[in-house]
This record gives structure tokens, C-alpha cells and sequence, in this order.
């Protein structure tokens, strides 16, 4: 219950519309105070009030209730029409509770002056030079009713007062003129300079991102091949440097494959540099697609490339490789009508076997030293083989 208390006390407020919630959280506030007063002013007129209070209490009630109206207009985002509605009948209440109790009285002149204002701030300064037209017609009306003597006097020259008071509205009117269109101007301003601040912000923003995205770029080119995508050589050594040294910290294992295309330079020859460059360039997007997201490859130089992979042993790592070898000897490459069958050599080595027996690598240079005489042993038995580097006893 308090939280639903809380909640109506509360302005709305409509994201990216600054008018739209100012204007609303004026009227949510106005209508709260008007219902507390028009609440108060009700119990006081029934239980004090003269007769002729007691028979226009109804219209004190009757405007109090319809605060739950505005306020449900408001928060829906009939901000305007509420703004009209409640200056509209707390005129016509004022008026008639004025034609009830008797002539020209300071309620009346206050509540005009009140809603002129308010219509202004509101709904702009042609809406209060509506009031006060009204206003001041009402207020001849009353003076013209007293005069006549319809209401009992109140005051000494009823015609003397509406006479000042128009004075008196005509000068208020100009003074909230000129108060609204200052404001006015000033909310323009702060907007286009809000505006401004908000483009500026935005363009900061773009050439932040713009200046990320280029360092970005330019770290990815520093680091791969343009041609397959995967790391060039340089960033490779710097990764398997430190898996190295983790590896070797805490005693697990490591592995390199190294493999190079059979007779690559047949393809270039036969069928020009840019098939081979599409052949390259396949091999390196099966290599994305094939090994495992901890594994690292690179091309290694021309048509050879390098894979490192951490926590495998030798003999599982010769397996992996058998697995790629026959994977890129059964996918050819069509590129413009031409079918060109690749096949590999690699070599593999590790720094564990499969029981776990540590082999006598001390250094990553030492490991990829070691597959690449694993790579010349498949390429002298034939091509197109897995051989893993073995210890010699």
C-alpha cells in the first residue's frame, strides 16, 4: 500500500521528451495540492460554511474526484489535454461557485490569476490570453450582477474593481508573456545546446569506437596471415613461448605438428599462383573448422604450416594429425571449374609419451626442431604420411 502511495506522489516521466515531462511533473504536482485544498475547503465549508457555501460544496467534491481523472491522464501521456481539462473546469467551478456565493471576492481573483499563470506555463501564452479574456469577462459579469443588486454588495463600486482588476489582469498576462517566452527560449536554448552536446558526444563516441577498431585491425594484421587467417610465424613463437614454459612449469604436455603440402609447387605451375593462394587459404579456414579452440595454428612459411597443442602426448598427437592428413586428402578445392587434390607430410613431436615418460625437450625451438625432423622422415618415406618424432635409445 505505501509502495502504491509512493508511486502516485510520483511524477511520470517520458524518456527523450524534456517539455513533455516538465510540463508533466508541474501538473501532477498542481493537481495534488489542488485536491488536498479542494478536500480541505470541502470539510471546512460543511461544517462552517454558510448556506450558500454548503449548496456549492458539491463542486468542490466533484473537482477533487476528478484529480483521479487528470492523474490517470497524466501518466498515460495525455499531458495537454489533461493541462486543458483541469484549467477548463477549475475555471467553470470557480466561476460558479463565484455566481453562488456572491459577487467579486478575492477567491475569484485569486483563482483567475492562478489559472492565467498556469495556462501559461502549461499550455503556452496564446491559452493564457484565452483565461484572460474569460477571466476579465467573468469578473464584469459578477461586477455587472452586483451592481444590479442581485448579490448583496461586497464592495463599494463593483464596476470600479472590474475596471482595475482588467488593468490588473492585462499587466499579469504581459508579465507571464514575457516570463513564458523567456522560458521558452532559454528551454530552446538548453536543448540545441543539449542537442549540440549530445552530436559532439556521439562523434567523440564514433571516433573512439572508429580509433578501437582500427588498433584492433591493426594488432589482427600484425598478427595474421592475410592469406588463411591464422597467425603468421612471428606471433606465433610468442604464444608457444609461454605455453611452453607452462607446460615445462608444471610438468604436462605439449605437442607440435608440422605439415607442408605435397608438391605445392606442381599447382602453382599447372594451374597458376591464385589457385594455389585459394589453396592456402582453404587450408587454413579447415584448420579453424577442424582443431580445438585450446590449439594454436599458424602458417608457418610458404605452403607450411605449424599447430601447437597443449595437454596432448605424442602418440595422441600423431593421431590428430592422421585424422587432418586424411581429412585434406578427401576435400578437394574447386575454384573456377578446377577440382586440385591436396594431400600433407607432417611431423609431430611432443614432450610426453602416452605413459607419460617426459622426453629430453628443454626448449619450444628444441620441440618444433624435433617435428620438422618428424616432417623430412614422412616426406623422404613417400609424401602424404604422419611420422612422430621418437627418442633414439
Amino acid at each position: 500500500m505505501w509502495h502504491s502511495f509512493r508511486k502516485f506522489l510520483s511524477p511520470p516521466v517520458f524518456e527523450d521528451d524534456f517539455e513533455k515531462t516538465r510540463r508533466a511533473e508541474t501538473l501532477h504536482y498542481a493537481s495534488i495540492i489542488l485536491f488536498f485544498s479542494l478536500l480541505i475547503l470541502f470539510l471546512i465549508n460543511l461544517e462552517f460554511g454558510s448556506p450558500a457555501a454548503k449548496a456549492a460544496n458539491w463542486l468542490l467534491g466533484l473537482l477533487a474526484l476528478l484529480q483521479f481523472l487528470i492523474q490517470w491522464m497524466i501518466r498515460i501521456g495525455y499531458v495537454s489535454a489533461a493541462s486543458h481539462f483541469l484549467l477548463a473546469i477549475g475555471w467553470v467551478a470557480m466561476t460558479k461557485i463565484n455566481l453562488s456565493v456572491g459577487g467579486i471576492r478575492d477567491e475569484a481573483v485569486f483563482s483567475y490569476i492562478l489559472i492565467l499563470m498556469a495556462s501559461g506555463y502549461l499550455l503556452g501564452w496564446p491559452i493564457a490570453a484565452a483565461y484572460t479574456l474569460a477571466s476579465i469577462s467573468a469578473l464584469w459579469r459578477l461586477a455587472f450582477i452586483e451592481m444590479n443588486g442581485l448579490f448583496v454588495p461586497t464592495i463599494d463600486n463593483a464596476n470600479e474593481a472590474a475596471r482595475d482588476l482588467t488593468v490588473v489582469f492585462i499587466l499579469i498576462f504581459l508579465v507571464v508573456y514575457f516570463l513564458i517566452r523567456t522560458l521558452t527560449q532559454a528551454i530552446e536554448t538548453s536543448q540545441r545546446s543539449e542537442a549540440k552536446l549530445k552530436k559532439l558526444i556521439a562523434q567523440l563516441s564514433d571516433e573512439i569506437t572508429e580509433r578501437k577498431h582500427a588498433q584492433i585491425e591493426l594488432k589482427n594484421q600484425a598478427i595474421t596471415d592475410f592469406l588463411t587467417g591464422l597467425f603468421n610465424r612471428r606471433y606465433f613463437f610468442e604464444i608457444a613461448q609461454k605455453e611452453f614454459s607452462k607446460a615445462l612449469r608444471y610438468e604436462r604436455p605439449l605437442s607440435v605438428i608440422i605439415f607442408d603440402l605435397d608438391l605445392f609447387k606442381n599447382i602453382n605451375d599447372t594451374y597458376g599462383h591464385a589457385i594455389g593462394d585459394q589453396a592456402l587459404a582453404q587450408i587454413g579456414n579447415l584448420l579453424r573448422n577442424t582443431i580445438r579452440d585450446v590449439d594454436i595454428s599458424a602458417r608457418y612459411g610458404g605452403e607450411e604450416f605449424i599447430i601447437l597443442l597443449p595437454e596432448m602426448d605424442c602418440e595422441n598427437t600423431e593421431a590428430a594429425a592422421e585424422r587432418l592428413r586424411k581429412k585434406i586428402q578427401d576435400t578437394p578445392i574447386n575454384v573456377e571449374g578446377y577440382l586440385v587434390w591436396m594431400t600433407i607430410s607432417a611431423g609431430v613431436a611432443s614432450t610426453a609419451t602416452a605413459i607419460a615418460k617426459p622426453t629430453s625437450v628443454k626448449s619450444i625451438d628444441q620441440l618444433i626442431s624435433k617435428a620438422d625432423q618428424a616432417l623430412y622422415r614422412a616426406k623422404r618415406a613417400g609424401r602424404n604420411q604422419v611420422f612422430c618424432y621418437k627418442e633414439e635409445k
